[in-house]
């Protein structure tokens, strides 16, 4: 007597607690896009006000080295800080914008081969 195996069961429906939850990580993934992008601005307009205080600085008499020397170090903290951040935050809000949008739509592939088609996909 040959059996056969059962029929897979189709995947449930997703719910609206799921598709909830999925807005809310692709808000949350854009969001920190954004907050990247711009934090990443802001490390660069740092970076360029410690260049200017540098070069304020070269040029300086002794009355504006010490506004000169304020300009260095708050460029510098404000450049450095904002631009770790920036790429933290972008790098992690691309990650999971990925990761959301892998996981809720299905892709399918055909190549072109020497012996006619390949079809591949993700479900």
């Amino acid at each position: 007597m040959v059996t056969t195996p059962p029929e897979p069961e189709p995947a449930p429906a997703a719910s609206p607690r799921d598709l909830e939850r999925h807005k809310q990580a692709e808000r949350r993934a854009r969001g920190e896009v954004i907050t990247g992008g711009v934090l990443m601005g802001v490390g660069v307009a740092g970076l360029g006000a410690m260049t200017a205080g540098v070069l304020t600085k070269a040029n300086a008499k002794a009355d504006k080295l010490d506004r000169a020397n304020t300009i260095v170090a708050a460029g510098a903290i404000a450049g450095f800080s904002g631009l770790v951040l920036g790429v933290a935050l972008l790098v992690d809000g691309l990650r999971d914008r990925k990761a959301t949008r892998s996981a809720s739509t299905a892709r399918v592939r055909v190549a072109p081969t020497l012996g006619g088609l390949v079809l591949s996909g993700r479900f």
